[in-house]
């Protein structure tokens, strides 16, 4: 058990000194602000990626799966005529992958594994194969978006007034 530990350590430290997407991630699933224990979850699901799956790099793994859950449209809700309206809006890179992210972090948060590591792993492998919650919430979006897309020249018209 204490060469698993060990090897467990300098794998995670090899992994979460450089990669900015990475630290993102970890700081977007702590919960009040305890990135150790976000450290520890997500360092136990790239373990379990690499040993128990066979994945060469989880770190890639994580930055596909982030680019499969990140929405194309973002809704902006706007009140027209007393309705309130969702209006698709374009969204560029760092705002899809701010959206990936936590639709990330809901997706692995409703599965029904034992531990949150085991969660977060299974949810990456879910990703890689187009499936998944947060793709499902990435698809949910895109449904909305694409359903309200007659509202979009209100949102041209409130710019214009402005």
């Amino acid at each position: 058990e204490r060469g698993v530990s060990f090897s467990l350590l300098r794998f995670g430290t090899m992994m979460f000194s450089r990669d900015p997407v990475v630290l993102k991630f970890i700081k977007k699933i702590s919960v009040h602000n305890d990135e150790v224990a976000a450290r520890k979850v997500v360092q136990e699901a790239f373990f379990m990626l690499k040993t128990k799956y066979g994945v060469a790099d989880p770190v890639e793994c994580l930055r596909e799966g982030l680019k499969a859950c990140s929405p194309a449209v973002l809704t902006k809700r706007r009140v027209v005529a007393g309705r309130a309206l969702n209006i698709p809006v374009p969204c560029d890179e760092n705002q899809g992958r701010k959206k990936g992210l936590i639709f990330l972090r809901e997706g692995f948060r409703e599965r029904r594994e034992s531990t949150a590591a085991e969660r977060l792993c299974k949810e990456l492998l879910a990703l890689q194969k187009m499936e998944g919650n947060s793709i499902n919430m990435r698809d949910n979006l895109h449904r909305m978006a694409e359903s309200n897309r007659a509202f979009v020249h209100f949102l041209s018209r409130a710019k214009s007034r402005r």
